[in-house]
């Protein structure tokens, strides 16, 4: 398409995860799609955090389900990465405007970069290590952070999801004819026992578990805040549906 190539715009690099072009408008590095694919996050002080995805979604269940682009994705893997850079937008958006956010996940590492990255406005992240596909796990964060909030909190996001299944993805072996069911039936019943239980322990129970655990302080929460109800908030994934 030579009219994405004329040499009478002024063409710059940047090199990085993200270029600051201005107060409040960056833009952040998101391969999947393609290598080089972009995003546009604008910051307003009004109306908050405002991100421009261009080809990091085609459909709504991109976003909505996490479901990824098959065939359209030059790199699967760097395009769940860069899914979840993108949701993470969420807990810099209610950081932004005050609220005081706990995110957890199996690397402490990657919580502490995700705090140096989101830490913006008047709220505050913080990282709680733990692996919410094991029942423990689960209960020793929910007493974790009743010790820490007294007075409950206000909203639980379930926002993990995996897809352990690579003998079945589209991406990778392609697709059934979907017209055939013999096709069909031969390509699902690839899935190994133990990638769909992996599956359906993160995206599913590990939810369910979550959601019960923190439901006391859910309660505490909906009582200190006069007419406010506690919500919990459910990011579902194409494997677990």
């Amino acid at each position: 398409m030579p009219h994405y190539l004329t040499f009478d715009l002024n063409w710059q690099t940047f090199h990085g995860d993200f270029l600051e072009i201005a107060p409040g408008l960056n833009l952040r590095h998101a391969p999947g799609h393609t290598p080089g694919l972009c995003i546009l996050q604008v910051n307003l002080s009004e109306s908050g955090t405002w991100i421009f995805t261009s080809d990091m979604y085609h459909v709504h269940e991109n976003y909505e389900d996490n479901h990824p682009q098959g065939w359209l994705a030059r790199d699967h893997d760097d395009w769940v990465r860069s899914n979840q850079m993108i949701h993470l937008k969420k807990d810099e958006a209610l950081v932004s405007n005050g609220a005081k956010v706990y995110i957890t996940g199996r690397r402490q590492e990657t919580l502490n970069n995700a705090i140096k990255l989101y830490s913006n406005g008047p709220g505050s992240l913080h990282a709680l290590a733990g692996d919410i596909s094991r029942k423990t796990e689960v209960e020793r964060l929910a007493r974790e952070v009743e010790g820490k909030e007294p007075n409950g909190i206000h909203l639980l996001v379930n926002n993990a999801g995996i897809a352990r299944d690579d003998s079945t993805k589209f991406s990778i072996v392609g697709a059934p004819n979907m017209e055939d069911p013999v096709s069909i039936s031969k390509h699902y019943m690839n899935s190994p026992e133990d990638a769909w239980a992996d599956t359906f322990k993160t995206n599913v129970t590990a939810a369910f578990y979550m959601s019960m655990a923190f439901l006391p302080q859910l309660a505490k929460g909906h009582r200190v805040v006069s007419g406010h109800t506690s919500s919990i908030v459910n990011v579902s994934s194409i494997a677990g549906k």
